[in-house]
């Protein structure tokens, strides 16, 4: 009733997106995502709506995405603040196959300057690489990511991405692990041991 009288009422948005969580998934969790989003288009930073949506909605849909990519772009223009969740904006363009537009969102994060040189940004340079074919620049890049991992921390989404080729024993040393170091170390004997063809300047595993 709320909404039908106050079509942007955030309370009542909210109020519904906590109602779909404690019904849980998954009608639920639809019904959350989506007042959500619709409260993003508002004010992604109502009762820190933004970033609930992105910890606690795991099945984004394409339309639901872009709606996000809109209102953070022009949101973002005059909140420099929040100028982080430019990364976040990049990795979703690219899972949705728009990988200018992910580069666009990487160069926004170059321009407001180098405290954004993580783990993951480079990665997904490398990721944008590799879709245009340089896969030079792409194993280049991986490498870079994998040193400021080392150096910071972070080796998460590096993680996903080769968790499923890894074998059973390559996981259990990857939970035994404690130190940035050390999990390096790994990463790097992983790729080696995978390396087709030694004697090459590049490791043509790496890139498939």
């Amino acid at each position: 009733q709320a909404l039908k009288y106050y079509p942007k009422s955030k309370r009542a948005m909210f109020s519904i997106a906590n109602a779909g969580f404690a019904l849980g998934e998954t009608s639920g969790f639809r019904l959350a995502s989506q007042m959500l989003v619709a409260l993003i288009c508002i004010d992604p930073e109502y009762e820190y709506a933004y970033d609930i949506w992105r910890k606690r909605i795991h099945d984004q849909t394409a339309d639901e995405l872009r709606a996000v990519d809109s209102a953070l772009t022009s949101y973002l223009a005059s909140h420099p603040r929040r100028s982080a969740w430019w990364l976040d904006l990049a990795w979703d363009r690219y899972g949705l196959g728009e990988i200018g537009r992910a580069e666009s969102a990487l160069a926004e994060l170059d321009r407001l300057g180098s405290a954004f040189k993580l783990p993951d940004r480079q990665l997904l340079s490398a990721r944008c690489l590799l879709e245009r074919g340089d896969t030079l620049g792409f194993e280049t890049a991986y490498n870079e990511a994998l040193g400021l991992a080392e150096e910071k921390g972070g080796f998460g989404r590096l993680f996903i991405e080769v968790q499923p080729i890894l074998t059973p024993r390559e996981k259990e040393d990857w939970y035994d692990l404690r130190y940035s170091k050390d999990v390096a170390v790994l990463f790097r004997k992983f790729w080696k041991s995978r390396d087709p063809d030694p004697l090459t300047f590049r490791n043509e595993r790496l890139g498939t």
